[in-house]
């Protein structure tokens, strides 16, 4: 899966090519230049990088031909049914930014090598796309306990500062009222307090180019112990934090693709 690396200004013309100025999971205001001449001179220099590259070819009359595969790949990363977005950040490396769209065409992995530079590549199957983001998001093999709480999101965030700011304690008698054992309370506290990672999952059903429903879990990876937060779907305003480990993760992130893709049906 090394995939097709293309610069921004090739990128744009796949963007043209789609008759669209909107990605999924990409900032537009960044990606299009607003200037009409400057956007006009980075699809002109977009279209040579791709007849070097072989991508693409000018007719006599000046007519450009793109290669079908970047033709796919421009539907595909256009115009999702659903689109996947994952950020990774791990402490002393930073964010990671991996994005995955699916549609009757096929399913494309997108990642950013650099500001400039978009690589894309075809996964063969759906399987292969959830084993492949419950490798992103490498939580430990197997739980260390089963553990699960129901807290207010005021509430969590606000355990979730303390627990930043050192009131261990405070945190710790807030997490054992609401429900959980000692072990479990301590292992959360600490992977607040010193996360291998932490990840956003943005799981989100679109029409055209626009959001229309979403399912967006965190994880978090700590020391000892891995856990999932996610809204509770009878009530917006309070989150399930869970213990988990890789095979509830793999699993679950096919749950939640077939929940959003049935309810497209």
């Amino acid at each position: 899966m090394d995939g097709l690396i293309l610069e921004r200004n090739e990128f744009l013309v796949l963007l043209e090519a789609a008759r669209t100025n909107k990605i999924i999971g990409l900032d537009s205001e960044t990606l299009i230049p607003h200037d009409q001449a400057t956007h006009l001179a980075a699809l002109n220099q977009g279209v040579q990088g791709l007849v070097a590259k072989e991508l693409a070819t000018i007719s006599a009359d000046e007519t450009v031909m793109i290669e079908r595969e970047i033709l796919e790949f421009s539907q595909i990363v256009a115009f999702p049914d659903i689109a996947f977005i994952t950020t990774r950040d791990t402490p002393n490396v930073g964010s990671q930014l991996f994005l995955h769209y699916v549609n009757q065409l096929g399913v494309v992995e997108q990642t950013l090598p650099n500001e400039q530079q978009h690589r894309l590549a075809f996964l063969p199957d759906m399987l292969v796309l959830f084993d492949r983001l419950a490798f992103l998001l490498e939580v430990q093999p197997s739980k260390a306990f089963e553990a699960s709480v129901r807290l207010s999101q005021n509430e969590f965030m606000a355990i979730k500062e303390l627990a930043e700011n050192r009131a261990e304690a405070e945190a710790f008698k807030r997490l054992s009222r609401a429900g959980l054992d000692e072990q479990a309370a301590q292992a959360l506290i600490e992977a607040i307090q010193a996360p291998v990672f932490s990840a956003s999952l943005a799981i989100l059903r679109c029409e055209d180019t626009e959001i229309v429903d979403a399912i967006n879990p965190a994880i978090l990876q700590g020391p000892t112990s891995a856990w999932a937060i996610q809204l509770d779907e009878a009530d917006p305003e309070t989150f399930e934090v869970q213990s988990i480990d890789q095979a509830w993760l793999r699993q679950q992130i096919q749950h939640w693709f077939e929940q959003l893709a049935t309810a497209a049906l």
